[in-house]
């Protein structure tokens, strides 16, 4: 068995999220989770090589710097031969937001007959779906599967595909395109959506944006879904209005509730109306929509 480091520090809560994403590129996996009785989470990395110890500890520095905050000790750590894998898995919980049910492959057999099934292995991409974004935004899903029927989805940034493989299950007869800017994000996704046998409806790329080509009146969603962070949300509010058909609706997560107004703000500009906002554990999910022209 090849070595395994860990790579472990502390945040504040409301910082977790973007730790987590700048330490991606560093590790083959991460977990954070909320140290009990304080306003601090711990995050956790594995890899199955030397990390790179100087890059993380810029890295790290740099987000501190652009947010005002300490540095946190971080440590490196490495661990004694054990399947982590298999341990990862056993500690992968069952997770029920109203009708879906997230479960690893372990638990297949425990999931309610009536739920919506979403089977995701712990891997290397971003997104188990135990955090509020990912909350916010199956919750979203399925507040508009009451009124709407979209024929065409786009999941920007889809991490290991929850939110694809959750619009497949909505909507059956959608056609939706998952793409990310991370390889591993793409073939986690690949894996996962042909694990819940929802190939059919799900084409994956990876791309740094939206499509390249100019939108026209085939290629544009009619629902867009975006969980990823409250910059690269503002950057493309824009792109976004050009990408969704009118009474579209646009779903942003992955943005704290101090940074809502910002990013609601850019998108308001181009255009788009605020239907609905929620918040969970101090992050927030926006839903919006393009107006109809009226007759």
């Amino acid at each position: 068995m090849s070595e395994v480091w860990q790579v472990s520090m502390n945040m504040p809560a409301e910082h977790a999220f973007i730790f987590s994403k700048v330490m991606e590129p560093f590790l083959d996996s991460t977990s954070i989770f909320e140290l009990e009785g304080t306003r601090m989470w711990e995050l956790n990395g594995f890899i199955s090589r030397s990390p790179e110890r100087k890059n993380i500890e810029e890295a790290i520095a740099s987000i501190c710097l652009q947010l005002k905050i300490s540095k946190p000790k971080i440590k490196f750590e490495l661990l004694p031969e054990i399947d982590w894998v298999a341990r990862n898995r056993e500690s992968f919980p069952i997770i029920r937001y109203g009708r879906f049910t997230i479960h690893g492959s372990h638990d297949r057999f425990l999931v309610p007959k009536h739920s919506f099934k979403i089977e995701i292995e712990a891997g290397r991409a971003f997104g188990s779906g135990a955090h509020s974004t990912t909350e916010g935004c199956l919750r979203a899903l399925s507040l508009l599967r009451r009124f709407v029927a979209p024929k065409r989805i786009l999941d920007m940034g889809c991490g290991s595909g929850i939110l694809s493989i959750a619009s497949a299950r909505l909507w059956p007869r959608s056609k939706i395109l998952a793409i990310d800017v991370d390889s591993d994000a793409v073939a986690t996704t690949h894996e996962n959506i042909k694990l819940n046998r929802v190939k059919r409806q799900i084409n994956c790329d990876r791309n740094d944006g939206y499509p390249k080509a100019s939108p026209n009146s085939k290629t544009k969603f009619d629902m867009i879904v975006a969980n990823i962070l409250s910059g690269p949300l503002f950057d493309m509010a824009y792109d976004s209005s050009r990408w969704i058909n009118k009474g579209g609706f646009v779903i942003l997560s992955g943005l704290l509730i101090p940074q809502e107004r910002y990013v609601l703000g850019a998108f308001r500009s181009c255009g788009l109306r605020l239907i609905k906002r929620q918040h969970i554990s101090g992050w927030s999910t926006i839903i919006l929509r393009k107006p109809s022209i009226r007759k």
